[in-house]
């Protein structure tokens, strides 16, 4: 039983380190797609869209 708690508890701590991993990643995932935004912006008014014809 002590040996299954301790599994546990190390699984635990692996999940919660993975999760912030991945809320990391995410966040600079979210500011690289609002930088190309931001570029895409700033790109589209050297251009004409075609369905403005």
């Amino acid at each position: 039983m002590q040996y299954n708690l301790s599994k546990l508890k190390r699984s635990y701590k692996c999940l919660i380190f993975q999760q912030k991993k991945l809320e990391e990643n995410i966040n600079v995932m979210g500011n690289e797609i609002n930088e190309l935004e931001k570029k895409m912006n700033r790109e589209s008014k050297f251009y004409t869209r075609p369905d403005s014809f």
